[in-house]
């Protein structure tokens, strides 16, 4: 299904898969079943599990080191899914990972859950089991919990982006952003697309389809931070800002006619 917009973050492929939806599919009712303990007296006494990551982090990170952490924790995820099981592991996990992130950005209390500083640690973790336990991965349960513990669930979604990034290192890949206006390109037109990103940038391309009407027709490619237009709406544009610029070229030369006549 076409998106309008981009979620705040990607993990693993999108070009047609996604988290295994037996392991990540659970009813709404039994979402609205979590219980909300009360606040926690003293957060930093909280327990935390060690399971292999560095526990060398206790204060809140700032701006300028936020990406320096949820890299850590990507790495230390990353590590732990090699061990487990390999490259397929490594794939897996991200496939499982960016649909327990769909479920949330669909699921307001549940995010706010994840996130609120006011629940206790403690029973947050209990609530985790609950709802995750058979339904994803040992491993990444096991992981959420470590993160819980340490007071960093509020950040799942910038480690899930390092994650991201290290997924496409490794494997050679690179997000592609494809905008058109129904966001349903077909399969052929995916593949000449595909061939192109190979040739010219020499990796494999991971598509993420969106729709946007204002662009009447053609498509808007965003490659990291380059943006290429080949939509109606942009040559209407480009159009319309050349004749401007020829209009303005045709004004000052009129002008500078008139004031050399004799």
């Amino acid at each position: 299904m076409p998106r309008s917009s981009p979620p705040p973050s990607r993990v693993g492929s999108s070009s047609g898969r996604s988290a295994p939806a037996t392991r990540l599919a659970w009813s709404r009712r039994a979402s609205a079943n979590w219980t909300l303990p009360g606040s926690d007296p003293d957060r930093r006494s909280a327990p935390s599990a060690s399971f292999g990551i560095q526990s060398t982090m206790t204060t809140e990170p700032t701006n300028a080191n936020i990406d320096a952490v949820a890299r850590v924790y990507a790495q230390s995820l990353l590590e732990l899914a090699e061990a487990a099981g390999g490259e397929d592991k490594i794939a897996e996990l991200g496939e499982e990972l960016e649909g327990l992130l769909e479920i949330i950005r669909s699921e307001p209390a549940l995010a706010e859950f994840l996130r609120s500083p006011i629940i206790k640690r403690s029973g947050r973790g209990d609530s985790l089991r609950r709802m995750l336990d058979g339904r994803v991965s040992d491993l990444l349960l096991r992981f959420l919990l470590v993160l819980n513990g340490k007071g960093r669930l509020g950040r799942l979604s910038d480690i899930a982006a390092a994650f991201d990034e290290m997924l496409n290192e490794r494997f050679g890949r690179i997000e592609v952003d494809v905008f058109t206006v129904d966001g349903r390109l077909d399969d052929a037109q995916m593949g000449l697309l595909a061939d192109k990103v190979r040739t010219r940038l020499g990796k494999e391309p991971v598509f993420h389809q969106y729709s946007d009407p204002s662009l009447i027709g053609g498509l808007v490619l965003r490659v990291g931070d380059q943006l290429i237009d080949g939509s109606v709406r942009g040559r209407l544009r480009g159009l319309r800002e050349s004749l401007l610029d020829r209009g303005a070229a045709a004004i000052r030369a009129g002008g500078e006619s008139f004031y050399s006549e004799d």
